[in-house]
């Protein structure tokens, strides 16, 4: 994959959904818009204990949102 086309995201804000579910509000780090189509999800790629780790979250935020520099978000 093109060292490009990956984001260097963090995580601004951690909303509790249901008992067992989390949205995450992600923005890129270095401040710029992300735009996505409705359907589009990330694969996150984080490193746990000396080992890569990759999962996929479809987007739950609106694309259309996104324009209005509303964060991305995930809820796992």
């Amino acid at each position: 994959m093109p060292t490009d086309a990956l984001l260097s995201l963090r995580i601004t804000e951690i909303k509790p959904e249901t008992a067992d579910a989390r949205s995450f509000f992600l923005e890129e780090v270095n401040g710029r818009p992300v735009p996505y189509r409705a359907g589009q999800f990330l694969t996150l790629v984080l490193t746990l204990r000396g080992h890569e780790l990759r999962r996929s979250y479809s987007l739950s935020s609106a694309p259309g949102r996104a324009r209005s520099g509303e964060a991305l978000r995930i809820t796992v």
